[in-house]
Order: structure tokens, then sequence, then C-alpha cells
């Protein structure tokens, strides 16, 4: 298990709002062995009408955001946006250029002083065309392995996505959103509730979600694999490489607890659905996921593992940090109940 010392505490750095693909824009900077560096942090998501990205100096607690940089925005060699500065309270630089699958997009930062510059250049990755198919089915008393790697038993929901490979994409994330609705009978009304963002289910069995290492094997075995030698996919990256430009199944669970609000309501009145996305993700994103998997295993520990700590990818230029790239398509699908959320099936 993971010790964290006091003073050398890894720092997330959470950035405002919720993408519309419901993919989180969160990044995690690693500065325990960085001088003081210019880092560029966020998620560039191509369907939504703004995205932020945060600007900042690494320090040895906690990063100093810098809201007197200019940036610059080119996409296609051609300059689209230029910010000088950032008037949002929580320092983020709001970005309303739009950009399209394909585009070749390059971000220049440089602080008010000029001591630092940084940039990252990439290419915006090509979406699937659609899912093909989603289902949702009641299954009683499934035997799987956890996201800590424990073998558990209980009532699920499975979940069965299919899509077609883009021979041109090579990295994916799936991602979750819980639409919640309840009927008052007495009032004839109907409340909905706040959609949620929910990574937290189980794929350990799915081979494409696992990158062709599933935890399948008998109680004994899984557990040495779960606990020793296999990372669970907790951020829900995998790439390509089991698919081939060809239809891509994937199954994964979700307990039926995770679709009822935290107060318990008069279950007989509630409806859910659930919204699943699956996102095409720059290479450097996805590596960038990917080693936080590894990061935040069970059995990781970087203060004592022979191989030293993992370092975290970075696609920047001059500085730190990851500005990652993704388009997304999204399909819903009724869960139970008889009210459907507004505008989710439009």
């Amino acid at each position: 298990m993971k010790q964290f010392k006091p003073g050398i505490l890894i720092v997330l750095i959470a950035i405002l709002g919720v993408i519309l693909a419901s993919c989180k824009n969160e990044i995690d900077l690693d500065r325990k062995y960085l001088k003081r560096t210019l880092a560029l942090n966020g998620y560039i998501n191509v369907d939504s009408a703004e995205n932020v990205l945060s600007v900042s100096w690494t320090d040895e607690l906690q990063p100093i955001l810098i809201n007197d940089a200019t940036m610059k925005i080119t996409v296609n060699g051609q300059l689209r946006q230029t910010l000088t500065g950032s008037n949002d309270i929580s320092k983020v630089y709001r970005i309303n250029t739009p950009f399209a699958p394909g585009d070749r997009v390059r971000i220049d930062v440089v602080t008010a002083d000029g001591s630092g510059h940084a940039y990252v250049e990439e290419t915006v990755p090509l979406p699937i065309e659609k899912i093909d198919e989603l289902k949702v089915e009641e299954v009683k008393q499934v035997s799987y392995y956890d996201n800590r790697g424990e073998k558990a038993k209980s009532d699920m929901y499975k979940i069965s996505v299919r899509f077609r490979d883009n021979p041109q994409t090579d990295f994916y994330r799936l991602t979750t959103t819980i639409f919640q609705t309840r009927r008052n009978s007495s009032l004839n009304t109907l409340e909905y509730f706040k959609p949620i963002s929910f990574q937290g289910f189980i794929a350990t069995g799915d081979p494409v979600m696992m990158e062709g290492k599933p935890i399948t094997q008998s109680s004994d075995e899984a557990m040495n694999a779960a606990n020793g030698g296999s990372v669970v996919n907790r951020y829900a990256v995998f790439n390509d490489l089991m698919m081939g430009g060809r239809d891509c199944n994937i199954s994964f669970y979700i307990s039926p607890n995770e679709f009822i609000p935290e107060f318990r309501i008069d279950l007989y009145n509630l409806s859910a659905d659930l919204r699943v996305t699956v996102c095409s993700f720059s290479e450097a994103a996805y590596y960038y996921l990917k080693s936080l998997n590894l990061r935040e295993s069970e059995y990781y520990d970087d203060y004592k593992d022979l191989t030293g700590p993992i370092k975290l990818p970075s696609n920047v230029r001059g500085g730190t940090g990851i500005v990652g790239f993704y388009t997304s398509r999204s399909l819903p699908v009724k869960v139970f109940g008889s009210d459907r959320y507004p505008g989710l099936y439009n």
C-alpha cells in the first residue's frame, strides 16, 4: 500500500467544470523531482464550446497558479485566439476556439516577465462513427474482481457496448454518466437529479478494457495476479490492439446501489438512465492516465519499489504537464423505471 510522506505530496489540480462528454477534466501533476518549471494542464474536448487550461509554476508543496500569462492558440498554422491573462476567479484560461478532428493545434504560453515559455502541439484524434449497440441487463450473484483486485459476489447490472474501431485512432477511454428521475405521485410531478459522472464501474474481466490481461483466474491465482502483477484499469483507457479496425465489444458491471440517491428515496418512484461515452484520446493523454493506473494500484509504493518512482508523461515542451485532446461519441440507455431524463434521448 502506498504511503505519502509529508512535504512531498503529489497534488491534484482539478480543472473546474464537467466536460460535455463526461470525460473528467482533471490533471495530476508530479512535482517531486522538478525544479521550478512552467506547467500547462487540462483536457481539450473538441465537442465542447469552451475548454479550460491551468498555467502554473511548479513548487514543493503546491502549484503557484499564474493568471497574467499570454496564451496563443494556433490551428493548422493560423492564429485563432490570444488570451492576455486570466480574469477567472479560479485563474484558469478559458478557450473558446473551435477545433475539429484532424486539426493540428499548437498552444503557446509565455509568462508576463518572459522568464517562462512552454507550448504543446498535438493533432486532434478522430472519433468513432457511433456506438452501434448499448444494452443493460440484470445479473444475479455475479462473481467478479473489484477495482482493488479483491474477489466479490453480488447482484449487478451488466452493460454491453459495441462500436467499430476507427482505423486511424489508436487510443480510447470509456466513461459513464448516471441520470436519476423521481416521480412525486401525489403531486404528479417529476424531479430530475444532477447527472453523476461515474467511473467506478467494474471491467476487470473484460479483455479489451484490461488490454489482454483480464482478471478471471481461480480465486488464489487471481488474488496473486491482482495484488502483485495486474494493474486495474481505474481510468478506463485502452488501445486498439485487440480491435484492428473491426467491431469492439466491451462488457462491464455497475452495482444497483450506484443508481440510487444517497438519501434512499422511495425506490418505487425512481427511474434511472445511463449514458456511455467512448472518447478517442490523444497518445500523450492515454499514456498519462495509464501511468496513473499503475501509480494508484494497491501494491505500488514509489518509495520502496526498486525500479524507482513512476515518471508521469508530459507533452509540454519547455515545461511540464499534460494537455490532452479528445473527441467522443455517446449513447443513452434505460436502466430501470418508466420516466426518462429530459433531453437525453434527443
